[in-house]
């Protein structure tokens, strides 16, 4: 997977789960703790994802590679 698709999977999965913890303080949705231990785990997988499509962005464009 190339850096830009995991820094824009990151983004979708840090701002799905913002929205659903949203909701649930909003109470659009029922406040479950099942739900928000699910949003707090996508929230550090999507900010992982992020993190490691930067590197891997940073790394390409350090070593010569480009894109």
């Amino acid at each position: 997977m190339s850096a830009g698709r995991l820094v824009a999977a990151g983004a979708v999965l840090l701002v799905g789960s913002w929205l659903v913890v949203f909701a649930m303080v909003l109470r659009w949705i029922p406040p479950v703790l099942e739900l928000a231990l699910i949003a707090y785990g996508t929230s550090v997988v999507g900010l992982g994802l992020g993190l490691a499509g930067v590197a891997l962005y940073a790394r390409g464009r350090s070593t010569g590679g480009g894109r």
